[in-house]
């Protein structure tokens, strides 16, 4: 039987110290791994938001666009049906007489003069 000699001791911390670098080194780089791994799925994920900004700003347009056509066919609809109303309206006279048999029912209401002078049914 051999006895450990004080002289194998050195190589043997040599060389867990070896191995103990080796390891770092390979923890290290698969950091370095990670890191560049996570950068490219961080590009990848910035990509697509960009991606779907772009398509939601088109779709906002699309949408901003088709309204205003809508809105504009309605108004136009709206302004042909009042050209038609006007040409249709009640003569000045006769508007003059609407209104002012308005104000006397509206003043006689406010004044309470209607309860007396409304026809009984």
């Amino acid at each position: 039987m051999s006895k450990p000699t004080k002289d194998k001791e050195p190589i043997a911390s040599a060389d867990a110290m070896n191995t103990a670098l080796q390891a770092e080194q390979r923890a290290l780089d698969a950091i370095k791994d990670c890191e560049r791994e996570a950068a490219g799925i961080i590009g990848n994920a910035q990509q697509q938001v960009r991606a779907i900004v772009e398509r939601t700003n088109r779709r906002i347009a699309n949408v901003h666009a088709h309204c205003a056509r809508v809105t504009g066919a309605r108004i136009e609809t709206m302004l042909k049906e009042d050209t038609r109303k006007t040409d249709q309206a009640i003569p000045l006279e006769e508007n003059a007489s609407i209104l002012a048999r308005a104000v006397d029912r509206v003043a006689a209401r406010l004044t309470g003069e209607e309860e007396h002078d409304a026809p009984s049914s």
